[in-house]
């Protein structure tokens, strides 16, 4: 055969970061000096406690809550970059979030997300404000809530087929 070349892969074992649930507490209750620093706390604290990356936060219509036959409430709908489907239950801090903003944004989305370039850095000062020695971020916020919102509160999550 032609054009085979050898290929050496060595991969390296990756600590993911996480923040604890102190430290993402203390970002909760810290009054910031402007209206922009709370809406990105809010948003970063509603990610943590849903996993829900970005854009998918960026993106949320209203009609992706859903109640169940339970009477409990989840975030159900796709994915944005692949198309997955999602199911969330919704914990009480992520609704307290929603409930802050019902009802003021125009075009049916659920929260006020910003462009992710001010986000990061609305979020370092946020990080510098709080304390926080790691840097914080959209997809940090999802390995918090995999490490610590998700086992402290008994839940899994479910990618559904398509």
């Amino acid at each position: 055969m032609f054009g085979q070349k050898l290929i050496k892969l060595s991969l390296n074992r990756v600590d993911r970061e996480y923040l604890t649930d102190n430290k993402i507490e203390k970002i909760r209750a810290k009054q910031f000096p402007t209206t922009r620093l709370e809406y990105v706390r809010d948003i970063f604290i509603f990610s943590c406690y849903t996993g829900l990356a970005y854009i998918v936060v960026q993106n949320l219509p209203i009609d992706s809550i859903r109640a169940t036959c339970d009477d409990s409430w989840w975030l159900i709908g796709k994915r944005v970059k692949t198309d997955v489907s999602y199911r969330v239950p919704l914990m009480n801090i992520p609704k307290q979030i929603l409930d802050k903003y019902a009802n003021i944004l125009p075009g049916g989305l659920l929260l006020p997300v910003i462009n992710n370039q001010k986000m990061i850095a609305y979020l370092k000062e946020i990080g510098a404000l709080c304390e926080i020695d790691k840097g914080l971020s959209f997809h940090l916020d999802r390995h918090i809530c995999a490490t610590t919102s998700a086992f402290s509160n008994d839940i899994l999550w479910k990618v559904l087929p398509n």
